[in-house]
């Protein structure tokens, strides 16, 4: 056991990569599957496997680390687009006045041609819009395109819900965001919030959609954790080296 602990030691610019690798690429999938707050573990464990294989000199510690929080970032990005595109998420979203908007788009991910749109907009009675007719607007970059939809409706306990449906097979390829409006009587057009779909495109770009935010988001929250706990430990150390030295110099003599 020694021996492989040496070995660990005298390697240790690719044996604490290498562990600090293993350990959050785990904590990576447990953040997407079971929890996502435990993605911060991943400074975490970078410390403590760069500390296990006594890797302390900083250049090597920091450059590590970066290397570390990228592949992190890509693994991360890579899990849900994979989630996300296979899904069939449904988005929520409101319009100024606090009327609800449900929508989703399937297929959500897709390089056919045949999306079907389905939007539910619920509105109590205290709040009064027509909303026999709303407007779809769908845009990607470089394509923007509005179809006016009219509602199926049905009420129930002082709760009318709209549905609208839209099929299309005329997008063209790219990664879609749409949001509904409508026209209150002043004339004037009212948006709700952006809603996501469809993917248009092979999984991959959606894959380099994300890896961007993950990248930004990584390297700055995850530098400054490892970065604060390097320097927390460093100072320990040299705290309780100088009190070792205290205790080692010999009694003053009388």
């Amino acid at each position: 056991m020694s021996e492989i602990r040496n070995w660990l030691e005298k390697n240790n610019r690719f044996t604490g990569l290498g562990l600090a690798i293993l350990t959050s690429a785990i904590i990576v999938v447990l953040s997407v599957y079971v929890y996502g707050e435990i993605i911060f573990l991943v400074p975490v464990v970078t410390f403590f496997s760069f500390h296990f294989t006594k890797l302390y000199k900083l250049k090597p510690r920091f450059l590590g680390s970066i290397v570390v929080f990228i592949i992190a970032a890509m693994l991360s990005s890579a899990i849900v687009a994979s989630i996300e595109y296979s899904s069939h998420p449904t988005f929520e979203t409101t319009f100024p006045n606090g009327i609800q908007v449900l929508g989703n788009v399937t297929p959500y991910g897709s390089v056919s041609n045949d999306f079907h749109y389905v939007i539910t907009i619920t509105q109590n009675s205290s709040t009064s819009v027509d909303l026999s007719s709303v407007v779809l607007n769908i845009a990607t970059s470089g394509y923007s395109a509005q179809h006016t939809l009219n509602a199926t409706v049905t009420s129930s306990a002082g709760i009318t819900a709209y549905r609208y449906y839209y099929n299309t097979s005329d997008l063209p390829q790219g990664i879609f965001k749409y949001n509904v409006s409508y026209k209150d009587p002043n004339g004037t057009i009212v948006y709700s919030g952006p809603m996501g779909g469809p993917v248009h495109d092979p999984e991959i770009y959606l894959f380099e959609g994300f890896v961007p935010t993950y990248l930004l988001t990584y390297l700055i929250y995850f530098e400054l954790i490892f970065a604060v706990g390097v320097f927390i430990g460093r100072s320990i150390g040299n705290s309780m080296r100088y009190s070792q030295q205290r205790r080692n110099q010999p009694p003053p003599q009388s």
